[in-house]
């Protein structure tokens, strides 16, 4: 297979199409999960299962006792010995029209590869310029944390910094509260050395590479404090960065008018992610 162009699977088959009645198309009733593979291996391959699986459950989306084994199956057949980015989609299934869900649901499986993208190093080395994104997060906690298909908000908000300087901005609720970035998780480093994250209850996406470097933080004895911030007070901070299973860590070195400097912490947990992402290699 050539590693120069996406490599598709619907349901196991080398296809491109589904059908127009999907109810992901329709109505956005699907998950999805971006994995990064290290010489055929994907990266935290149980923790993006996992949420993917809860996910369904959340979503009313059957999930298969050979859910897992196929899509290992297909992960593996994809991206035998590449260092590649996979991209995993699960909808509801075709339904007829409206809302309500079908008695009797197929769900669609697609697994998709995709060369990894060439991020400059200086975004993990120098660090990234961020803007704070005028659109708003609605609070919908029965949705927080997922990476529903539904991601028009981030459309909206990464349209507004697109082709500029940025390359990333930072997303506030309705009550101007961080929640994340429209692509990436949110930490700062206070001057105690602990780690600060908004809680994501109310909106947001709980990404797995958040949720590593919060056990890897326990693990290394660096207190993680969730809470609700303003973007004053993550501004005020020494060290600040954005994350996600892509990307790894970048560091922030401007956030709007505030610069900052690469700190200890966040090199430390960068060292933790390098290993992750080589370690099988």
């Amino acid at each position: 297979m050539n590693s120069s162009f996406p490599v598709i699977l619907v349901n196991g088959q080398a296809v491109q199409q589904i059908s127009v009645l999907d109810r992901g198309l329709a109505y956005g009733h699907g998950l999805f999960e971006t994995i990064r593979v290290c010489d055929g291996q994907p990266q935290l391959w149980q923790q993006h299962l996992t949420r993917l699986k809860a996910g369904c459950e959340l979503l009313f989306i059957p999930w298969p006792e050979d859910a897992e084994v196929k899509l290992t199956q297909e992960v593996g057949e994809l991206c035998a010995r590449s260092d590649s980015l996979i991209k995993i989609i699960i909808t509801a299934g075709s339904g007829g029209l409206g809302y309500a869900i079908p008695e009797a649901q197929a769900p669609m499986r697609i697994v998709i590869r995709y060369p990894l993208p060439d991020y400059p190093i200086e975004y993990t080395n120098a660090g990234i310029a961020v803007c704070t994104c005028d659109y708003r997060l609605a609070q919908q906690t029965r949705l927080a944390g997922l990476k529903h298909l539904n991601r028009l908000d981030q459309v909206l908000a990464s349209a507004e910094w697109r082709g500029s300087k940025y390359k990333e901005g930072i997303m506030l609720d309705q009550q101007d509260r961080v929640i994340e970035g429209t692509r990436s998780n949110v930490f700062a480093v206070d001057k105690n050395g602990d780690l600060l994250t908004p809680q994501l209850s109310r909106c947001g996406v709980v990404g797995v590479m958040r949720q590593y470097l919060i056990e890897q933080a326990a693990l290394h004895h660096i207190k993680v404090l969730e809470g609700d911030y303003s973007s004053a007070q993550l501004k005020a901070m020494p060290e600040l960065f954005v994350c996600n299973s892509l990307i790894g860590i970048w560091p922030v070195r401007q956030w709007d008018q505030h610069d900052y400097s690469v700190g200890e912490i966040t090199r430390r947990l960068q060292r933790l992610v390098k290993k992750l992402f080589v370690a099988q290699s």
